[in-house]
């Protein structure tokens, strides 16, 4: 059997068979206070996905799934039984594994109410990111894996930034493909294939969640490098993706301020908090949802 590098065969997947369109603009609901704490400290968190998923039943779509094709294309692995074996554990522990998986959800829509009432139930904000600045800068990452990048391959690539699947149909024609990739791959490496178990797990939703249209930017992080944050008298672990880039520069292009009684003494007050913060920040622009629902 051939010996490939592993992130490549990802990567060669995911160009052949992910046709995501990335949008214009990517979108973080979140509170006044959390985007206080973005702008400050220069970055985003993506918590450990245990911790938010909002239907539990979600990581197992991809494996049903897949268990359900395996069996169906048994024949397809005609004198590759070791392969077809390490394939079915790599499934069955898809959704158990000890890797640890961290998420940053984002969605295409701006101005969704449903995302008004379970992000900011008390008022808050959707932070936009520009697509492309986020995927690639000039060939270079714009949002990296906080503090501990060694190398230019600890950065942050297209490939961890993920669109959510919520079309039956669709999610199996995916697990297709990606049966047909590894047996066309002629090799025994199960790692490459278990990964995209791993970020299909993670990214096939019931179809019931299609309205929030969400991206996910995911990584692996070294479980000993996590960093710990306190909510609701809870320690929640999570990775740093920083939201500057090399210039120092904010990859945040827009903020939308979310339904509230004062949504236009929130814009005045975040629009010259921006402005002192210094020409980093002089970019983004912010405006006030039209919404009329008012949170508690």
């Amino acid at each position: 059997m051939m010996k490939k590098n592993p992130h490549n065969l990802v990567a060669k997947f995911r160009e052949q068979y992910i046709e995501d369109s990335l949008p214009d603009f990517l979108y973080h609901y979140t509170s006044i206070e959390a985007l206080k704490s973005i702008i400050n400290n220069g970055e985003i968190y993506a918590t450990v996905a245990d911790y938010i998923a909002s239907d539990p039943s979600e990581i197992t779509i991809a494996k049903t799934i897949a268990l359900k094709i395996l069996n169906k294309r048994k024949k397809d692995f005609n004198g590759k039984k070791r392969l077809y074996e390490n394939c079915k554990k790599a499934i069955e522990s898809s959704d158990r594994s000890k890797d640890i998986q961290c998420i940053c959800s984002l969605s295409e829509e701006e101005n969704l109410l449903s995302q008004w009432r379970a992000y900011c139930p008390k008022g808050g904000v959707s932070i936009g990111f520009s697509g492309d600045r986020i995927r690639k800068n000039n060939g270079d990452p714009c949002i990296q894996n906080g503090t501990s990048v060694d190398n230019y391959n600890d950065y942050i690539r297209e490939d961890y930034l993920y669109k959510c699947i919520y079309e039956p149909e669709e999610q199996k024609r995916k697990i297709n493909q990606l049966f047909d990739f590894f047996l066309e791959q002629n090799i025994s490496l199960i790692g490459p294939f278990w990964k995209m178990i791993q970020s299909f797990s993670y990214s096939f939703k019931h179809e019931s969640f299609k309205e929030e249209k969400e991206w996910r930017l995911a990584y692996w992080p070294d479980k000993n490098k996590l960093k710990d944050r306190v909510k609701d008298s809870t320690l929640i672990p999570y990775w740093p993706f920083l939201t500057v880039d090399h210039n120092n520069k904010s990859v945040i292009d827009k903020i939308m301020i979310g339904p509230s009684r004062d949504k236009e003494k929130l814009r005045k007050y975040i629009s010259s908090y921006l402005k002192d913060l210094g020409t980093q920040f002089s970019h983004i622009e912010v405006d006030v949802t039209k919404t009329p629902w008012q949170p508690l």
